[in-house]
C-alpha cells in the first residue's frame, strides 16, 4: 500500500483498491476509483465536487464545494496525504476544508473532512463524501432500506434516507458493476444523524450531514467519522460480509449474539405473531383459536387495547378497556405472550396531560422554534417529543412499567422508534447541541436503558420490540418488526449482518393478499427463509376459504418451531436459484404502491448456528413437489473433504442424497406441495429401529 505525488496526479493503491486525484486549473479533483483488475468504478471530472458544504449568513443559507477552489496537497505518511483548500470567501467569510485520505490495512482509502468559517458564517450542512460518475452500465444499487434493496441502474433513478431509520437501516451504499461493488461506507460508531443519497444524473452518491450546532457561530465541524471508500468482489453478500466485520465492534452489537445475550427464553422461541385491536372479549376467544390451530409458540401483538382511539390522545393509555388485564393473565396461561402497542415517539398537543404537563416544552422544534406537526390516519395532529429530555423518557418509563407491574404483559411495542427519521431539533433548553449529532440516538439509548432496567425488576423476561430495523438500538431492542419491508426489489442484506445478533418479526399482510394466495405465500415464505418470526397477521387467516394459505403458514411456523437455526444462527451465502424450479410472479401493495415480485417456488438459504452446525432451510410454496437442487460451497464452510463426507453420511444431510460435486456438497431436498424443511450437519442421521 502506498501513496505517489506528482505535480498533477496523486494515487493511492492497494491489492484491493486504486484512486487516483488530479490538479485542473490549481483544483483537486477525484479522477478516478478501480479495482484490483483495473476496472473502472468512477471516472471523475474537473466539474465534479468531492464535499460541499451549506452555512448561514444574515438568515439565508448559501453554500460552495470543492470544486474550482484552489487547493494543494502534502504527504503525511507511506500511505496517506492530506489535501488542504486554504482561505477561500463564502458571502464575505473566509473558510477553510481539509481532507485526510489513507489507505487502511483492508486495502480501502479512509477518508476525514474539517470544515471551518469565521463569523458572521454559521456552518449549516456538510456533504461529504461525494462521489459523482459511478459507472453506470449493467449496475445494480444496494440499498440499506428496510431489508436491504437491490435496485437495478434502469430503476432506481433516486434512493434517498436519513439514518437512523427504516429508509437508511445502516450507514452504507454500494454500487455492483458485474464482479465487483464499489463500497461507500460512512463508519459511525456515534451513529450522527446523516442522509444516505443516491442520484442518477449523473450517477451519484452522497452523504449529508446536518452539523451539531446549525446555526451557531461554530468556527470548526469535524465530520464525525471516517469515509471509507473501496472495492470488493462478489455481490450485496460479500457487502454486508464486510459492513458486518465493522459492525460487530460497534455499541450496537454490546449485547453479542441472540444464543447469549439476555432475550428471554420464551419469547426467542416465539414462531407466530398474531395482530389483533379491540376489546379482550373480541380479541381473547379468536387468539386461543389461532393458537390451536397452528400449535406453535406465539405472541399476540394488541392495538387499542385502551379506551382512546388509534392515533389520538396519546400518551393517556390509561385506563385499559375493561377486561384487559385479565385478558393478558388468560392468554399467557395459555402459552400466549401479549405485547401492546404503544406509540414511543407522538403526544396530542390537543390533550389535557399536553397543557397540565407542559409537553410542548419537551417537543422537538424546528429552527424557528414551532414544535413539528405530523398528521397519521386519524387526521389528528401529534408532536414529535425530543428524545434527549428527561420527562419524555420517564412518561414513557412509567406508562411501560405500569402496564408490566399492574396488567403483567409479557412484552412492549414502542412505534416509531426504528422507523422514523429524527428530527432536527433547535431548543437549546434540550441541552443537546442544536440542529443535528448523534444526541437523538443517545436520547433514545438513555430511554430504552431506562426502561429495560425498571420493568426488568418487575419481570425478568420482559421483552422490548419496536418498529423497523434501524440498527443504532438493536443491543437494546429484543426483536424489531418488519412490516414496511413488503416491497419489491428487496435482499436479505440486514439479515447477513445482524440475523445472530437482533430477533425479527413480522409483515404487512393484508386481506388482499390471503385472497391472492401467490402474494400471501410469497410473503410467509420470504420471512421464513430470513430468519424472520412468521406471521403478524389477523385472525382472518383461520377463515374456511383461506385453509390453503392457512396451512402453508402452519407448516413453515413448526420447521421454524422445530429448530434454533433461524432464531440464533447466521446467515450465510444464499445458494444460486435452482434452475429447474418455476419462477412465480406475485403481486405485493404498499401505501398506494404495487409491485411485481418474481420468487422460485421452492427456494433454500444457508445458516451457522451458535454450535458451529450448518442447516439448509427450505420452502416449497408451489402446489407441485419440488426437487430443489442446492449448492454448498464447502470450502466456504471451512470443511475439508473428509469432513464433509462424515457429515454426508453421519447427519441429516443425509436425507438430501448428497454428492461431492467439484469444490462443493450437492444436496438434493424433496418437498411436498406447501411444505418447509430444515436439516443440519449438527442433527444425527436417524437410523431405522429394526
Amino acid at each position: 500500500m502506498a501513496v505517489k505525488i506528482s505535480k498533477d496526479n496523486v494515487q493511492l493503491s492497494s491489492k484491493r483498491t486504486r484512486v487516483a486525484f488530479r490538479s485542473h486549473e490549481g483544483s483537486w479533483y477525484l479522477s478516478c476509483l478501480e479495482d484490483e483488475s483495473g476496472r473502472s468504478l468512477v471516472t471523475g471530472s474537473p466539474t465534479g465536487s468531492m464535499w460541499a458544504l451549506r452555512a448561514k449568513a444574515e438568515g439565508k443559507v448559501v453554500g460552495t464545494s470543492s470544486q474550482g477552489l484552489s487547493s494543494r496537497i502534502r504527504a503525511t505518511g507511506r500511505s496517506s496525504f492530506e489535501m488542504v483548500w486554504p482561505a477561500f470567501m463564502l458571502s464575505g467569510s473566509k473558510c477553510n476544508a481539509k481532507l485526510r485520505l489513507s489507505l487502511v490495512e483492508s486495502g480501502f482509502v479512509s477518508a476525514r473532512l474539517g470544515v471551518s468559517c469565521d463569523p458572521p458564517l454559521s456552518l449549516w450542512e456538510v456533504d461529504f463524501p461525494i462521489l459523482e460518475g459511478l459507472a453506470a452500465e449493467n449496475a445494480t444499487l444496494y440499498a440499506p432500506y428496510g431489508y436491504g434493496k437491490a435496485m437495478r441502474y434502469e430503476d432506481a433513478t433516486r434512493y434517498r434516507g436519513t439514518y437512523p431509520s427504516h429508509h437508511c437501516t445502516m450507514q452504507f451504499l454500494a454500487w455492483n458493476i458485474g464482479p465487483t461493488n464499489l463500497y461507500f461506507g460512512c463508519h459511525d460508531r456515534s451513529a450522527s444523524t446523516k442522509t444516505l443519497e443516491f442520484s442518477s444524473q449523473p450517477p451519484t452518491f452522497r452523504c449529508t450531514l446536518p452539523v451539531a450546532g446549525m446555526g451557531e457561530m461554530a468556527a470548526r465541524y469535524q465530520v464525525p467519522h471516517p469515509a471509507v471508500l473501496g472495492a470488493i468482489p462478489g455481490d450485496w453478500y460479500d457487502v454486508a460480509r464486510f459492513y458486518r466485520g465493522w459492525a460487530l465492534r460497534q455499541p450496537w452489537c454490546r449485547a453479542g449474539p441472540v444464543a447469549s445475550r439476555p432475550t428471554p427464553r420464551a419469547f426467542r422461541d416465539v414462531a407466530l405473531w398474531c395482530c389483533a385491536s379491540g376489546a379482550p372479549g373480541e380479541v381473547v376467544p379468536k387468539a386461543l383459536q389461532f393458537l390451536e390451530y397452528f400449535e406453535v409458540p406465539m405472541a399476540l401483538h394488541w392495538y387499542v387495547w385502551h379506551e382512546i382511539p388509534f392515533d389520538d390522545h396519546y400518551p393517556e393509555y390509561f385506563p385499559a378497556k375493561e377486561g384487559f388485564k385479565e385478558a393478558v393473565g388468560k392468554l399467557g396461561a395459555a402459552g400466549i405472550l401479549v405485547m401492546p402497542y404503544i406509540n414511543a415517539r407522538l403526544w396530542d398537543p390537543g390533550t389535557e396531560s399536553w397543557r397540565h404537563e407542559c409537553a410542548e416544552r419537551d417537543a422537538a422544534k424546528d429552527s424557528d422554534l414551532k414544535k413539528y406537526v405530523e398528521v397519521y390516519g386519524s387526521k389528528v395532529p401529534l408532536s414529535p417529543m425530543c428524545p434527549a429530555t428527561s420527562a419524555w423518557s420517564r412518561k414513557i418509563r412509567d406508562i411501560v412499567t405500569k402496564l408490566a407491574g399492574e396488567y403483567g404483559v409479557h412484552g412492549i411495542y414502542l412505534d416509531q422508534i426504528g422507523a422514523a427519521a429524527p428530527k432536527l431539533c433547535f431548543d437549546p433548553a434540550h441541552g443537546h447541541p442544536v440542529g443535528g449529532g448523534d444526541w437523538w440516538v443517545k436520547g433514545y439509548r438513555s430511554m430504552l436503558e431506562q426502561v429495560r432496567r425498571e420493568v426488568r425488576r418487575i419481570n425478568p423476561e420482559f421483552f422490548i420490540t419496536t418498529e423497523s430495523n434501524a440498527e443504532a438500538w438493536n443491543d437494546l431492542l429484543d426483536a424489531l418488526l418488519m412490516c414496511n419491508s413488503t416491497e419489491g426489489d428487496l435482499a436479505p442484506i440486514y439479515p447477513a449482518v445482524y440475523a445472530d445478533r437482533v430477533l425479527t418479526f413480522g409483515a404487512y399482510i393484508f386481506r388482499g393478499d390471503l385472497e391472492d394466495s401467490w402474494a400471501f405465500r410469497a410473503k410467509v415464505s420470504e420471512m421464513f427463509l430470513w430468519g424472520t418470526q412468521l406471521g403478524w397477521l389477523g385472525f382472518d387467516v383461520l377463515e374456511p376459504k383461506f385453509q390453503c394459505e392457512a396451512e402453508y403458514l402452519r407448516a413453515l411456523a413448526k420447521v421454524r418451531s422445530s429448530t434454533k437455526l433461524l432464531a440464533e444462527g447466521e446467515l450465510l451465502r444464499p445458494p444460486r436459484p435452482d434452475p429447474e424450479v418455476e419462477v412465480i410472479e406475485a403481486s405485493w401493495e404498499l401505501w398506494g404502491k404495487k409491485w411485481s415480485v418474481r420468487l422460485p417456488a421452492a427456494q433454500a438459504t444457508v445458516w451457522r448456528g451458535s454450535d458451529r452446525s450448518v442447516g439448509v432451510v427450505a420452502c416449497n410454496m408451489g402446489n407441485a413437489e419440488a426437487h430443489l437442487k442446492v449448492e454448498l460451497n464447502t470450502t466456504g464452510l471451512g470443511w475439508t473433504k473428509a469432513r464433509t463426507i462424515r457429515m454426508m453420511e453421519s447427519t441429516e444431510l443425509r436425507s438430501a442424497d448428497p454428492s461431492l460435486s467439484g469444490g462443493g456438497l450437492s444436496l438434493t431436498l424433496h418437498l411436498p406441495p406447501r411444505s418447509g424443511r430444515c436439516i443440519s450437519s449438527g442433527t444425527p442421521r436417524r437410523r431405522a429401529v429394526r
